[in-house]
């Protein structure tokens, strides 16, 4: 009885320091520092001092962490495993914001872990790209953890975006609307580039990964601001 008392009571202690707005706000920072910097200099390094011709228009995001195309090719591999590890303790802070601003709406506050569960697996996904990189891809682990990644992300973006549009979220309905009608439009293309036009396929990842950047980090910088001390 004293050890599961102790353990319930570090785990809690744990899950509040983790949570706090200031490490969560910090690691934040962190993670967005570590992936523009290590992705631009890992794609800049691909293009430049590549050992093959690499472009976006025929080449996976993924490419950049293989040995055929990158003579630094871990570097995009720290660029995933840093940045899915540093953005785990705000994931987890965005189920307290959520469930904060619908405490007085159950059926909504029943719902609040959908965005949370989706960012845990986009995280996941991402932490599990740096390790198993395109040359480490044991039993296609690499496509297992991409596929958790995008997916994760983007499904986040139309959860919390659908949240910002129908609900009072107390965040601003330009988010909710970039957000919204560009995962619509992203899957549409997604869909067209992989059923039918299947030459698009590479163009659709870089402008999921792109959007999705451009998208979380605003959205983040937006939770930034309204410095909730939950």
């Amino acid at each position: 009885m004293i050890l599961k008392s102790s353990i319930r009571y570090y785990t809690l202690l744990l899950h509040k320091r983790i949570t706090n707005f200031k490490f969560a706000k910090i690691t934040m920072v962190i993670s967005i520092i570590f992936y523009i910097s290590l992705f631009l200099l890992s794609f800049l390094i691909t293009i430049i001092l590549g050992n093959n011709s690499f472009s976006p228009l025929r080449n996976l995001v993924s490419d950049m962490g293989r040995k055929a195309y990158s003579p630094a090719p871990y570097i995009f591999d720290m660029t995933c495993f840093l940045s899915g590890l540093f953005s785990i303790p705000f994931t987890f802070y965005i189920l307290k914001f959520i469930k904060y601003q619908f405490k007085t709406n159950p059926r909504i506050k029943d719902k609040s872990h959908n965005p949370s569960l989706s960012f845990i697996i986009a995280n996941i996904g991402m932490i599990g790209i740096g390790i198993f990189s395109m040359d480490r891809n044991y039993l296609y682990l690499h496509f297992f953890f991409a596929t958790f990644a995008l997916v994760g992300y983007v499904f986040a973006a139309l959860y919390i975006s659908i949240l910002i549009l129908f609900f009072k979220f107390g965040l601003s309905r330009i988010i909710g609307i970039i957000g919204f009608f560009g995962v619509i439009i992203l899957l549409s293309f997604t869909f067209y580039a992989n059923v039918i036009f299947t030459s698009l396929r590479t163009i659709s990842e870089w402008l999921i990964v792109l959007f999705i950047s451009i998208w979380l980090y605003s959205f983040t910088i937006s939770i930034f601001f309204k410095k909730l001390y939950l």
